[in-house]
């Protein structure tokens, strides 16, 4: 018995020592990262988009979304497909292949994508929680509330997460189900209308937006693509988060369409909470509509500790730290941060200029590095390739 125990302590030392020392990745399968993938999707497609940007010439949002899953799976596949064929077994490693003593720099901008991506849904959540719940209690104080519960689950690594995610997936499906379900009866098919509301050039620039929510999580996939077993299971498992997110936002975004009006939409704060209609039935459903909210929240916050993995992850490997719990504590940090300076600093004004900037300009931010890094990559393998042959 004791040699079977130190044969397998061996083997979990050497695994550690070839994976690092605290770089907190393990083994997950392809559901698990589907379902954490297809959360922090979900999250980001409901929760993390201003209302007055998304609906202010009409909601084309249930027809662009579905659009920027597709075009983001497109650059995932294309990206997965050079990283293959480079020989790059995760976004990083691809990185440092391609831009070899300037990776750091590379990976340090690309992070900035992910960071934004926990930053803006759970900036909305805080918001909404001190309108439903913390009236009178400041917004830090709900931060501080909020945040450490995320970088623990950061810390926890990426099996931690991908495991929490499938478990709590079903929950957080059954609760949009209940939600879309009970407000149905507000429904009018009229409310969709202008369908096109706003016009091509609109519905592109809303295309973009939405690339926004849909390509982070899938290039988080790729950071950890080792942890999944391999590129060919990460594939597997982004195409079909992106499938469950297009489906689960073109549902959502359908119901919000039939409750309301795009110019009442433009004028609602986090508006899915309105059609949230279970607090009708709170006498047999004892107040539903706050378990749901809260559900939403630890939703919302399971997937801001995957961005800030994978964040944490990118950097550390393109500085060749052995550890991310400094870059996951210090970038859980920045975005508790930012959400304070929003709240209560008065520079609202200014968060919502970041915020239009990088859902108008975040494909470019998050898309060209990897396409770029993968081009370079697969160059200089065939180079390799072509010299080893010579």
């Amino acid at each position: 018995m004791r040699e079977k125990d130190m044969r397998f302590g061996g083997a979990r030392e050497k695994r550690v020592r070839a994976e690092g020392v605290n770089m907190r990745l393990g083994r997950i399968g392809m559901s698990e990262g589907a379902s954490a993938a297809a959360i922090a999707m979900t999250a980001g497609g409901i929760f993390g988009f201003e209302s007055s940007l998304l609906y202010a010439n009409g909601n084309s949002s249930f027809i662009t979304l579905p659009l920027a899953a597709l075009v983001s799976l497109a650059v995932f596949l294309l990206i997965a497909a050079m990283m293959e064929k480079s020989g790059a077994g995760n976004l990083g490693q691809l990185l440092k292949t391609a831009f070899g003593a300037f990776s750091p720099l590379v990976a340090f901008g690309l992070a900035l994508i992910p960071i934004y991506a926990a930053y803006a849904p759970l900036s909305q959540f805080v918001r909404a929680m001190h309108g439903l719940f913390f009236d009178g209690v400041s917004y830090s104080r709900i931060v501080v509330f909020t945040f450490p519960a995320v970088l623990v689950c950061a810390l926890l690594g990426f099996e931690t997460i991908g495991r929490t995610a499938r478990l709590i997936a079903p929950a957080l499906m059954a609760v949009l189900v209940l939600a879309a379900a009970a407000s149905s009866v507000e429904f009018e098919a009229y409310r969709l209308f202008p369908l096109l509301g706003n016009g091509s050039a609109g519905i592109a620039v809303q295309v973009l937006r939405g690339i926004g929510v849909f390509l982070p999580a899938l290039l988080c996939l790729l950071v950890n693509a080792d942890g999944l077993n391999g590129l060919a299971t990460a594939r597997r498992a982004g195409v079909r988060a992106a499938a469950a997110g297009a489906l689960i936002l073109l549902a959502v975004q359908l119901s919000l369409g039939l409750c309301y009006t795009y110019k009442q939409l433009a004028e609602l704060f986090m508006p899915f909470f309105r059609i949230n209609y279970l607090n009708k039935f709170e006498a047999h459903l004892m107040r539903m509509d706050k378990l749901a909210h809260m559900t939403w929240l630890g939703g919302a916050m399971l997937a801001g500790a995957f961005h800030i993995h994978a964040c944490a992850r990118l950097f550390s490997q393109g500085f060749e730290i052995r550890d991310i719990r400094p870059a996951a504590s210090a970038l859980a940090l920045t975005a508790a941060l930012m959400i304070m300076i929003e709240t209560e600093s008065g520079h609202a004004a200014a968060a919502a200029a970041v915020k239009r900037f990088m859902s108008e300009s975040g494909f470019i931010l998050a898309a060209a590095p990897p396409l770029i890094a993968g081009m370079l990559a697969v160059l200089r393998k065939g180079t390799e390739t072509r010299r080893a042959r010579a």
